[in-house]
């Protein structure tokens, strides 16, 4: 069996030698081809292995990029936020200071009490006229929630339960 397997190793490089004319210098042809295509797969798969390597690296350095930059984005956004916020805010005390320069918000809070009480009584729809009064301003809507006169009408029957209960508790049993 010996004899034949390299019998016939021995035709395949006679062969071979033959096909490139190559003359015989120890190893045959096919051998030499055998070995150089052995190395160059090594070759190849180590080079695909530091590919992969260096790919891997590189993720892992845009992960931690990515992750810095949505780092960056969200405290730019609570920036904004905050900054909004305060520009939200200037802008209510200014138009609280422009509201106050007013010749109506001169008026003690009786009297403006008065007048929305009158406004109520005159008014079919009570409870809208109410309402408009408490949202002109800070000042007001304190003044009208303050006046239980303003609150002394209930209309069972057009409205919710809780705007009943709202209104029962600021008319603090006014008549």
């Amino acid at each position: 069996m010996d004899d034949v397997d390299s019998e016939t190793s021995r035709d395949a490089c006679e062969f071979w030698d033959d096909v490139v004319n190559i003359p015989r210098a120890g190893t045959c042809a096919l051998q030499r081809c055998a070995s150089t295509t052995i190395s160059s797969r090594e070759k190849l798969d180590r080079e695909e292995q530091a590919l992969r390597d260096t790919m891997e690296v590189m993720r892992y350095d845009f992960e931690n990029e990515e992750s810095a930059l949505y780092g960056m984005i969200q405290a730019l956004r609570e920036r904004r936020a905050h900054e909004n916020d305060m520009i939200a805010r200037s802008i209510v005390t200014i138009r609280s200071r422009r509201n106050s320069l007013a010749p109506v918000m001169r008026l003690p809070p009786e009297i403006l009490s008065r007048i929305f009480i009158f406004h109520v009584q005159v008014e079919e729809r009570w409870l809208k006229a109410a309402l408009t009064s408490t949202h002109v301003c800070r000042q007001w809507r304190q003044i009208g929630i303050d006046c239980p006169g303003l609150w002394s009408r209930i209309d069972i029957n057009h409205c919710r339960s809780e705007v009943i209960t709202a209104i029962i508790d600021r008319s603090r049993q006014w008549p």
